[in-house]
């Protein structure tokens, strides 16, 4: 009897252990059973409720100090140039774990559960290893983390034209983002959890469950750039808030696809470009005007006239010669037209730049002498040497000019307002201008000759450098000598017959004609226009302008006359100082691209 009862005492704890372990994993079984039903803790698939009743079922499976891996904290990570969503599955107290998700969760539905295994680590523990696929829902402001809007501008070398920009910019992603809240995030989700439950008396609680995810996915942001599709306008590409979804590397609100300064914050209104910022490269300009220009031509001094002996010197006496005087005709108003190219250099401001354009414009003008002009100077008539005298008592010259203007000009423009309607351009720079004439002339030109006689011998003609004209020796072949000594006989019947014996004079002889010549002069440009934007790419613009060219002086010394036979030169071809000026209002049209 000793003997059963101490056999007793010794099998009963295996035997208490071989009954209470099987009727306990069922309790267990039950108690996970429980869990699966409760584990959507009443958040509904449909409407935005939870069914306080699941919740609390779910929450009485668990012991007072029982945690959780939070596997429903999904949030998503921001890095340069891409992004990725996590779950951060730092343990929870059972209620906290359970109010997160009921606060935090739209919809939970969970779709496949495969039992792995389940263990005994003694009599009072056992675990159980599932494996679970699960889709779920949650809002924006719960997976961008605060740090999200920092995390995105520090990745990013922006510049800004103005410092307070770089604030405009993070309050305009603040509010993209901020904007819809409420929008969620689908998720699917495998995990295994494992679940570990306790033996206490008869009862069973939760103590630990702990999660490993295997597959986390957004469904609904393809591109993971925490932007969901439906607001995303390019869903497979990594883009940014403030350009719905497109690439936006200033975070400005323009996509870098038309984004005309990438780097820089800028304005839509602008192209991506800050308002002092020009995003186009290359304009042409058409206009026309009306200018006042004036061509001015002046007589040459004696000393630039291209009379000369036989030996090739200089052979004009300018004491015994006059300069003479022209009338210009002034400023004459014409109408202009032409046209620029501009290239503006950098990559960002695009102020500066370099034009290169054609003006045309035409001019008429008359001149005519107000004095004569009087060319003596050292000949030969084939005997003796002599003064040969030219006098040009009276000329009209009606002048007609095509002018051809290229201008090569550095170019300025900023703009006068921040919504970059208007602008003002500045050009300045050199040119060339061609000049072709057309010479319509009357002269009226006397040739006539001062002979000395040599006042040593008496008996012969010579040719002394200094002329007296008091001297007695003095002989005056000229038409106001001899007119004023024999009016009845008169100039003209002396030369008609000093031609007969081959000496060239002659009065009052009439040179009318046209004669036609180019000139090629540099010149100095200045413009200044206002510009007003009237659509993309097109604009209106008004402004002046002023151009300043000094003639060209001809190779050649000027002389409009040698024999009474020769042709008249047209006082344009003279090497004497000229210039030409215009300035003049135009108006016309931009395009820039």
């Amino acid at each position: 009897m000793k003997h059963k009862l101490l056999l007793f005492i010794i099998l009963f704890p295996a035997l208490t252990i071989a009954q209470t372990t099987p009727a306990l994993d069922s309790v267990a079984k039950v108690k996970l059973n429980e869990l699966i039903d409760s584990w959507t803790m009443g958040i509904d698939t449909i409407a935005d409720v939870v069914d306080i009743r699941v919740y609390n079922k779910f929450k009485s499976l668990f012991d007072l100090n029982a945690t959780i891996d939070d596997d429903f904290n999904a949030f998503y990570q921001y890095n340069k140039g891409g992004g990725l969503y996590k779950i951060d599955r730092t343990k929870k107290a059972f209620d906290d774990y359970a109010h997160d998700v009921a606060l935090q969760i739209k919809s939970l539905a969970i779709d496949t559960i495969v039992h792995i295994d389940s263990s005994t680590r003694d009599e009072n523990n056992m675990t159980f290893t599932i494996k679970r696929s699960v889709h779920f829902e949650k809002p924006r402001k719960y997976v961008l983390s605060d740090s999200y809007n920092k995390d995105v501008i520090s990745s990013r070398a922006i510049a800004f034209e103005d410092r307070k920009d770089s604030l405009k910019m993070a309050a305009a992603l603040d509010e993209k983002i901020t904007k819809n809240q409420d929008v969620v995030y689908k998720f699917t989700m495998v995990e295994l959890l494992h679940i570990t439950m306790a033996f206490k008396t008869d009862t069973v609680r939760i103590m630990n469950i702990t999660s490993t995810i295997t597959d986390l996915r957004c469904t609904n942001d393809l591109d993971l750039d925490a932007i969901i599709n439906a607001e995303d306008t390019l869903p497979n590409t990594f883009g940014d808030f403030t350009a719905n979804g497109t690439p936006d590397f200033d975070l400005d609100g323009v996509p870098d696809s038309t984004d005309k300064c990438q780097n820089t914050y800028g304005y839509l209104i602008n192209h991506g470009c800050p308002p002092s910022y020009f995003f186009t490269r290359h304009d042409w300009d058409a206009f026309i005007g009306l200018q006042l220009q004036s061509l001015k031509l002046n007589l040459p001094e004696l000393n630039q006239l291209g009379y000369v002996d036989q030996s090739g010197k200089d052979g004009i006496d300018v004491l015994q010669s006059k300069k003479g005087a022209l009338k210009n005709p002034g400023a004459v108003a014409t109408a202009y037209a032409g046209g620029n190219y501009t290239f503006y250099f950098g990559q960002k401001r695009r102020k500066i730049g370099i034009s290169v354009g054609i003006t045309y414009s035409g001019l008429s003008a008359e001149y005519a002498l107000t004095e004569p002009i009087v060319y003596t100077f050292k000949s030969f008539d084939g005997v003796n040497a002599y003064r040969r005298q030219i006098t040009i008592s009276s000329l009209t010259e009606a002048i007609s000019s095509n002018i051809y203007n290229f201008p090569v000009m550095l170019t300025y423009r900023f703009h006068l307002d921040r919504k970059n309607k208007s602008v003002i351009n500045v050009k300045a720079g050199p040119s060339f201008m061609l000049f072709t004439n057309l010479s319509n002339f009357n002269a009226m030109v006397d040739f006539g000759g001062l002979y000395q006689v040599d006042t040593i011998r008496k008996n012969a003609i010579t040719y002394y450098d200094y002329f007296d004209r008091g001297s007695t020796y003095n002989v005056f072949f000229t038409s106001e000598s001899i007119n004023a000594r024999n009016q009845n006989t008169g100039a003209n019947t002396v030369f008609e017959q000093l031609a007969a014996k081959t000496y060239d004079f002659a009065s009052n002889k009439m040179y009318t004609g046209r004669q036609t010549f180019n000139r090629i002069a540099p010149a100095f440009n200045f413009n200044l226009n206002l510009q007003r934007k009237i659509s993309e790419g097109l604009t209106v613009e008004a402004g002046v302008h002023f151009v300043y060219a000094p003639k060209l002086a001809e190779k050649e010394k000027y002389r409009p006359l040698d024999k009474t036979n020769g042709q008249f030169q047209s006082l344009y071809n003279s090497n004497a100082k000229a210039a030409y000026t215009a300035s003049g209002a135009n108006i016309g049209f931009v395009y820039n691209f």
